[in-house]
Order: structure tokens, then sequence, then C-alpha cells
């Protein structure tokens, strides 16, 4: 059995589907378009947080940092700067959780000389010297720029020091 339409409810089904298609394009572009506004708040938000930090704003930049951490969880450079924060701030605990979780979240970052600085002196701030000198010297296997040399450097002698006594 062979359907047949006329043509008046072919042109009609056609001027309906064509409506649908068109208004979802609006929606759909609607969408997108707010989507990108708070991308673009967002990340601009990242870029003065960190603007904040490089000025050793550490307070001012604890605030965005932790607005970011909270909306993005998975997102391991807001988790590893605001964990950067937790340790400029003193909060050893929370830095270490920080940092655990941006690691987590990117493997890659235990090839990173200045993440396995700042997570050795982490942990070397909550007694934990072994695992400490541990973080400290893979860093050194990662060409460090001169600042994070200096202190890796100056951490393990400190630990050194402390082991002798």
């Amino acid at each position: 059995m062979k359907l047949q339409f006329s043509d008046k409810t072919r042109n009609l089904t056609f001027l309906c589907l064509t409506g649908i298609i068109i208004v979802c394009l609006f929606v759909v572009n609607s969408i997108g378009n707010k989507q990108d506004k708070v991308f673009a708040e967002e990340s601009n938000q990242f870029k003065y947080a960190l603007h904040l930090l490089s000025q050793n704003k550490v307070t001012e930049a604890e605030p965005l940092l932790k607005d970011l951490a909270d909306k993005h969880p998975d997102n391991y450079e807001v988790i590893w700067n605001y964990g950067i924060v937790q340790l400029q701030l003193k909060n050893f605990e929370q830095a270490r959780a920080l940092f655990q979780q941006a690691q987590d979240e990117n493997v890659i970052l235990v090839k990173n000389s200045a993440f396995l600085a700042q997570f050795g002196e982490i942990l070397y701030n909550l007694g934990d010297s072994e695992k400490a000198k541990v973080y400290l010297e893979e860093s050194l296997k990662f060409n460090p720029n001169e600042q994070v040399l200096n202190s890796v450097n100056n951490l393990l002698e400190t630990i050194k020091n402390k082991d002798q006594q």
C-alpha cells in the first residue's frame, strides 16, 4: 500500500519542519552565547587571580580561585593555583589536599619541576621530610628554572641538616 500526500500536506509538513529547525538554531545559538559569556568571565577571573598572585596579593587572589575551584573541581590548573595560595597562606593541610587533587586530575604534573618542588615544600611543612625529599629530588630531574632550583636546594639542605641532628 502506497501512501499519498497532497501537495498542500507536503508543503505544510516542509514548512513546519523548517520552522522547528530555525527555532532550534536560535535556541542553540542563544545557549552557546551564554556559555561563551560565562567562559570569558571565568577566564578573565582566572587571569586576574594569576596576576594578583604574581603581585604577591595572595589574600586578594584566594576568593577568586576558591570560586573557580568550587565551580571546576576537575580543572587541574585552577586547583593547583588554589593550592599555591593555600601554601602561601600556610594552610598546609588544605594545600596538600589541593595538590593531590590536581595531581589526580593530571598525572603529568609529576613531571613538572615547579609542582614537585611546591608539593615537596608542603610535605616538609607538614613534617613528612622523607616524602618531601622524594618530591624535591624528583623535581631536579625536570630541568627546574633557577628560582625553583635554588628553593629545592635550600630545602634539601635544610632536610639534610635536620636529619644530621
